[in-house]
């Protein structure tokens, strides 16, 4: 926005030219993290927070120049982009740290065990929730993540950029990823 003051957090003269946009991506950092304080005050002010589970996902992470010779995430198959912050914030759950490769079809399954596990349902939904986060895909964030349970693996697909220019096959228990370009139509 145009009355967010910004900030040069590096040197972006000269030689250094190339800190302009790592420099715009920290500021839309800061701004991001001022909206979100903003909104978890409301939360607060509303005295919603003890009763209120917040989710952030990201749709995808990002690769700078220090990574790879393209930056953003069009058409570009680094790592860096495949590694998609979630957080589940509420004020009395422990602060814990997985680096797992997981996905967004973690949210759900985690969802639910946290409510199974926190007593929040009575018994009927207890079951229910209990017996839908055994059939679903994904897997619980609050449990160690399963990399590989005997022959079976956690498999992430992954298409990246709209107009799907790429296909990307992630396996959890492995540091190797599969990029596959896809013919444009």
């Amino acid at each position: 926005p145009s009355d967010f003051s910004t900030l040069d957090y590096l040197p972006s003269k000269g030689s250094n030219a190339w800190h302009t946009d790592f420099n715009k991506y920290l500021n839309t950092l800061r701004y991001h993290d001022k909206w979100m304080g903003e909104l978890m005050q409301l939360f607060d002010d509303l005295d919603m927070t003890n009763e209120t589970l917040i989710v952030f996902i990201g749709d995808h992470g990002q690769t700078f120049k220090e990574d790879y010779r393209k930056t953003g995430t069009y058409e570009v198959p680094h790592v860096s982009d495949f590694r998609v912050p979630i957080t589940f914030r509420h004020p009395h759950l422990p602060r814990v740290q997985s680096a797992v490769n997981a996905t967004s079809i973690s949210v759900l399954p985690t969802i639910l065990d946290l409510l199974v596990s926190s007593g929040s349902l009575n018994k009927r939904d207890t079951e229910m929730a209990t017996d839908l986060a055994q059939d679903y895909e994904g897997q619980s964030l609050v449990r160690e993540y399963k990399k590989k349970d005997g022959k079976r693996r956690a498999w992430n697909f992954s298409v990246i950029n709209s107009g799907a220019g790429m296909l990307t096959v992630t396996s959890a228990d492995v540091p190797y990823k599969l990029n596959m370009p896809l013919e444009k139509v």
